[in-house]
């Protein structure tokens, strides 16, 4: 580890293990990620604001009572792990992913609409995925409510609360030194 104080100023840069200073010495330049890091990284981002999207839509818009162990298993554990994952995994979040949250999202759209003109059903042998996408007795309105809804609100608003989440990961990192693997730039 690396300390550089600037002259006539109280900042302090310290060097990571790893990594190395900018050419002005003012940040830190985290490595570069390799192929495999970035995939990882780009599919925890989707799974994540797909699995959050899953379990706040399908309890506010799709669940009825009563309930059984795989409505919990499927749509609430999977939020429950992904904020273990957030706060334990390292992986950052960046705000400009939500990007890529958007894009998957319209791909799920076209999918449940490839899934019902194709015949597929459901486990309850069901034309639909969810009944809020049923495409044959469903409300047209409401259905692209709920799609437009989800591809341009409430993907980036999630990925906004997942960024909100990771900066105070981030506080609380810092507060009890812990680094976080090299994955966040520290700029001065």
């Amino acid at each position: 580890m690396q300390n550089i104080k600037e002259p006539d100023t109280e900042v302090t840069v310290t060097q990571i293990p790893g990594t190395e200073l900018s050419e002005d010495e003012s940040s830190i330049v985290p490595p570069i990620l390799v192929c495999h890091e970035k995939i990882v990284w780009f599919l925890w981002i989707i799974s994540a604001n797909a699995g959050l999207i899953v379990t706040i839509e399908y309890w506010l818009l799709v669940f009825r009572p009563p309930t059984n162990f795989m409505d919990i298993s499927v749509h609430a554990l999977n939020s429950v792990f992904i904020f273990i994952e957030l706060f334990i995994g390292r992986l950052p979040v960046r705000i400009l992913h939500w990007i890529y949250v958007m894009i998957f999202s319209i791909i799920y759209a076209v999918f449940t609409v490839i899934y019902w003109a194709a015949g597929g059903l459901n486990g309850r042998g069901d034309p639909y995925i969810y009944d809020i996408l049923d495409y044959e007795n469903g409300k047209p309105g409401s259905i692209a409510a709920v799609l437009l809804g989800t591809i341009f609100i409430v993907s980036p608003l999630i990925q906004f609360i997942l960024y909100g989440l990771h900066r105070i990961r981030i506080r609380m990192d810092k507060k009890n030194n812990i680094t976080n693997n090299n994955l966040n730039v520290i700029t001065v």
